[in-house]
């Protein structure tokens, strides 16, 4: 104990660290606020009584919630969780708080560590140290340890008594405390120097900047995407920098793609001197302005990221220069800010006119709504506004039995059972009828369910151990069979009077419970319910979503019973222990997410849309990236479906199977051909050869053209080249053979009719250009080099070296007589 005494005779206290009792200003109030948001983690807060007893069921979400409800039933004051680089001691020894407090300070003063004490407020020798340790912490509590240990009580030899250090409940490291903001649950508080604080808040930054980034990255993490990112993205401080679009572009609402405006279409087509000159250029000496207005446009125009940064890549030279020289990561916080401005107005504009739909679509659910409906009918056909009163009536009867027996439904699927009911009655609804087309696609992309099969189990559930609704299959075009269903309701809810079928029976193993179908027009329609935007729902998941909407509709404050009760997570009056954990856990949920608050007393009531807009933008945002992902698996199935029903599609697909089969035909009968050829004698081959070439050499012009295109089609379809059998069949023959053909195709050429001859040389020629064959030219036996290789180059369509131009074209007769076989056959 001397050492830690000597340290702290050396090092004595700062007397500034410790600020004096009195009175707490509005600027005091403000400087601890700041302090508690950056030493504290955002929540939730711990409620304390009198007594230092935690007050059950009181755990608001963030510090101003907890500071408003101090003074209110039992709650005395709050405690907080430190961030995971701070460091709090919890000093309660009036005999050594002063020994402790200078040997704490000055281990911290010694190391240039962040630090703030301040009274308790509970009695004198109570004190709280707050410090940033660093790298020092496991030093650190090794001396609160030792001091802990040495400033116990000592051992007496003489009468036996052992020795005993102080307990922690008179000194200890504490990971939560009260925050400086919170008064003590008893006494008044101390209020600590306004300089003292402000010095604390101005250096405290830079002490935490210190720590390693990945440090700094977790606690970060900790705080805001433990609570604020889908279960994906907590895998990672950087998937959670991701989920906030800090490290990839974001992706826009849905817009319809259109042409840019013509003044930024000439902006980008022809620079910013078409810009000045269309008068779009609000701020013609700065870079930024222009591009942000043309990012802007950019994504009203329906592009995504890269599309829009492939545009700016290929736009003119003057055109987005300080995007092209920052580079794309530069640009995508451009980008995110633009969408974020956009989205967020498109968001607001979708939400009215869904709000403006929806109160029209539901106007039958109240009873005084009926005859308002029924009036903004056709007035001018008696038949269609009775109908679309009669649906009105049959949708309110189906909407009272549903909110008055899907509670007994089993506990696993009542929430989806129940959103898929509501949804099929406000589309039947909204088409004033009691039988809609219903795909399962449109509820994927419409609810917050997202498995088809979950759909089709619920609906058949729905429509036989719930006989709430009557399924008739008709598959529709762009759907897969069975998701194109019309769905309807039953006779009861439509003619209560015509009914007689009986009730369905009850089902002891499934949950249904043993309720009786409503058979009289209700005497009450149902209330319409509070709907959450679909994004939102879609991030927060359907027991929670049903829970925020029982806060929303039923009474301003509400017990944790109740609320279970009202969003069907419990069908008995009382929760189980479970249950109430598992309620708890959800309403902490909403309220980490500023979407409830719960009072004093333990009761849970909605915070209003404004103050909740801002902080459930997040979830809001992960909704909108779900609701992307669902609609494009939609589309690719929907693409795919509609591609096999196609008229077009399906012809190409037969046509290309057709060619498949022509062509492992045409080599089967190329293989079986040759097989043949090769049995025959020589004497066999040399009469069929001859023959040929004389049926070959009375046809006309036209007729030997097709006779030859059919020829090449088919070895085409058995894997022939053309152009490599006729230059293996030229390069074969012998400079004699190539000298004798020329001048005896030339000779029957010329005295061909002139007509004739022109058929002839179109045909050829168009047959060359067809199969890409090459143009020989004979050799005259005078001027040949027996030298000089006499073959044709097919990479460049040149002769030999050997090779000279001949006046007369014998090729253009070559195949005119017989294959190139048959003639050299005849002549042998």
């Amino acid at each position: 104990m001397s050492s830690v005494r000597q340290q702290s005779e050396i090092r004595p206290p700062d007397a500034r660290r410790v600020a004096p009792i009195g009175g707490e200003s509005s600027g005091s109030r403000t400087l601890l606020r700041a302090l508690d948001e950056q030493l504290f983690t955002t929540g939730p807060w711990l409620a304390i009584d009198a007594a230092n007893v935690a007050v059950k069921g009181v755990r608001p979400a963030t510090l101003p919630q907890a500071l408003s409800l101090i003074g209110q039933g039992r709650v005395a004051s709050v405690v907080g969780t430190l961030r995971e680089d701070v460091v709090g001691v919890d000093i309660d020894s009036p005999t050594f708080a002063g020994d402790i407090l200078s040997t704490l300070q000055s281990f911290c003063t010694a190391r240039g560590l962040w630090h703030l004490t301040r009274p308790s407020g509970g009695a004198d020798g109570r004190a709280h140290l707050l410090l940033v340790p660093a790298v020092h912490r496991a030093d650190f509590e090794d001396l609160v340890e030792r001091l802990r240990r040495e400033l116990g009580r000592k051992a007496d030899p003489r009468t036996g008594r052992p020795a005993r250090p102080l307990s922690r409940a008179h000194l200890d490291v504490r990971t939560q405390l009260r925050p400086l903001s919170a008064p003590h649950r008893c006494k008044p508080t101390p209020a600590l120097d306004e300089d003292v604080l402000a010095e604390a808040l101005a250096s405290l930054p830079a002490h935490l900047q210190t720590l390693s980034p990945r440090l700094r990255e977790s606690r970060t993490a900790s705080a805001v995407s433990s609570s604020a990112s889908s279960p994906a993205d907590r895998r990672s401080p950087r998937a959670a920098a991701r989920s906030t679009g800090l490290l990839e572009p974001l992706v826009p609402l849905p817009r319809p793609r259109r042409d840019l405006p013509p003044a930024w279409a000439a902006y980008l087509r022809e620079g910013r001197s078409a810009a000045t000159a269309a008068g779009v250029d609000r701020s013609p000496t700065t870079r930024s302005t222009i591009e942000y207005d043309a990012t802007r446009q950019l994504v009203l125009a329906g592009y995504n990221a890269q599309q829009a940064w492939d545009l700016i890549t290929t736009a003119h030279p003057t055109a987005f220069v300080k995007a092209r020289s920052n580079g794309q990561r530069w640009w995508w916080n451009e980008w995110n800010r633009r969408v974020s401005e956009a989205d967020a107005w498109l968001a607001q504009q979708r939400s009215e006119r869904t709000h403006r739909s929806t109160a029209g679509s539901t106007a039958h659910l109240a009873p005084t709504n009926l005859t308002d409906a029924a009036d903004s009918a056709d007035s001018a056909d008696p038949a269609a506004e009775a109908s679309a009163r009669a649906a009105h009536e049959a949708i309110t009867r189906a909407h009272v039995e549903l909110e008055a027996t899907w509670r007994s439904w089993p506990a696993q699927s009542r929430h989806t059972l129940r959103e898929l009911m509501r949804y099929a009655l406000d589309r039947m609804a909204r088409c004033e009828a009691t039988a809609v087309a219903l795909p399962q696609r449109d509820v994927l992309l419409d609810t917050p369910i997202a498995s088809r099969n979950t759909v089709a189990t619920a609906r058949d559930f729905l429509a036989t151990r719930a006989d709430l609704l009557r399924i008739e299959t008709t598959p529709q075009r762009g759907e897969s069979a069975g998701t194109g269903d019309v769905w309807s309701l039953p006779v009861r809810f439509t003619h209560p009077a015509e009914d007689t079928s009986p009730p369905p029976p009850a089902s002891n193993s499934g949950g249904v419970g043993t309720f009786e179908p409503t058979r009289v027009p209700p005497p009450h329609a149902a209330p319409t319910p509070w709907r959450a935007a679909l994004p939102l729902r879609r991030a927060l998941g359907l027991p929670r979503v049903h829970l925020l909407e029982a806060l929303h509709v039923g009474p301003t404050s509400r017990s944790v019973p109740d609320l279970a009760h009202a969003a069907g997570l419990i069908s008995t009056a009382l929760p189980t222990h479970d249950q109430e954990r598992t309620v708890r856990g959800h309403l902490q949920y909403l309220s980490e997410h500023h979407l409830a608050s719960v009072d004093a007393h333990g009761h849970w009531s909605p915070l209003d849309e404004d103050d909740a807009s801002s902080t459930a933008a997040v979830l809001e945002q992960q909704g909108r990236r779900q609701q992307l992902s669902v609609r494009a698996v939609v589309e690719h199935e929907r693409h795919e479906y509609r591609a096999r029903f196609d008229a077009d599609a399906r012809r190409q697909r037969w046509l290309a199977e057709r060619q498949q089969v022509l062509a492992r035909q045409a080599k089967v009968d190329l293989s079986r051909q040759k097989a043949w050829w090769n049995e025959l004698t020589s004497d066999a081959r040399r009469e069929r050869t001859v023959a040929a070439a004389a049926v070959f050499a009375v046809l006309s012009p036209a007729q030997q053209a097709a006779r030859k295109r059919q020829l090449a089609v088919r070895r085409t379809r058995a894997g022939v080249v053309e152009r490599d059998r006729w230059t293996a069949w030229w390069n074969g023959l012998s400079s004699d053979q190539r000298e004798w053909r020329s001048i005896q195709r030339a000779w029957a050429y010329h005295r061909l009719p002139e007509h004739t001859q022109v058929e002839l040389a179109g045909a050829w020629a168009e047959h060359r250009a067809r199969w890409d064959l090459p143009r020989p030219r004979r050799v005259p036996a005078e001027h040949h080099d027996r030298s000089a290789p006499d073959v044709i180059d097919l990479r460049d369509g040149r002769h030999g070296a050997g090779s000279v131009a001949d006046p007369l074209d014998g090729d253009v007769f070559a195949h005119l007589l017989a294959p190139a076989g048959a003639v050299v056959a005849a002549r042998r």
